[in-house]
């Protein structure tokens, strides 16, 4: 548990960090350009790095709820652990795509009537909302039942269910083409997730004081 304490504690910070810089581009004129899904550099590369380490951090710490959840619900806790996996592999693909000097290097200069080796912004950005829509939504409802009992856990199921349900959100953005649509995710896995993480870190830290105690 101890590994999920500290990866739950890692992804709240990371988030904080994230939203930070957000904020910092939205402040210093990134609400007024009109591509709040295209900052510019160095904001894109550091939110890319932050959301990847996440990312990353998200599989201990699905791995932990796999450990805590109860025999029957080993297999809802296994297969959120599987979307995590995917989530984290669709996540560092389009980290590579995006950031690659090639792309980005496509992207400022505008180059016409060349082929581009890598796939567009366009399906870069229909992958990551993929990616954090209906497969993070289906790892949160997932690993929402495995809790249940007392007053901690049904928080975190609570939480966890609305985030998943917020994300969600994301097939309709997928089968309209509304990327405004896709604010109400970016609630979920921005502001939401980093609930459930703080909850998740208690929950752990109280399971170890308990084994200490026990031992």
């Amino acid at each position: 548990m101890r590994l999920g304490l500290h990866s739950a504690l890692a992804i709240v910070l990371l988030s904080v960090l994230y939203l930070a810089v957000g904020t910092l581009w939205l402040v210093t004129g990134g609400y007024a350009s009109g591509h709040a899904f295209e900052p510019p550099e160095p904001y894109v590369t550091i939110c890319r790095v932050l959301m990847l380490t996440g990312t990353l951090c998200l599989i201990p710490l699905f791995a932990a709820i796999h450990c805590f959840a109860p025999p029957d619900r080993k297999t809802q806790a296994l297969a959120a652990l599987a979307f995590i996996i995917v989530l984290t592999a669709l996540t560092g693909a389009d980290t590579v795509l995006l950031l690659g000097p090639f792309v980005r290097g496509l992207a400022t200069a505008g180059v016409p009537h060349q082929p581009a080796p890598y796939p567009s912004m366009d399906f870069i950005l229909q992958v990551e909302l993929f990616a954090w829509g209906p497969v993070l939504a289906s790892a949160l409802l997932l690993a929402a039942t495995v809790f249940r009992g007392d007053r901690l856990q049904n928080a975190i199921r609570a939480s966890m269910l609305l985030a998943g349900s917020l994300c969600a959100i994301n097939v309709l953005t997928l089968a309209t083409g509304t990327t405004s649509l896709a604010v109400i995710a970016v609630v979920g896995y921005d502001f939401v997730l980093p609930l459930v993480c703080v909850l998740l870190a208690v929950l752990f830290s109280r399971q170890g004081a308990h084994r200490s105690q026990t031992a």
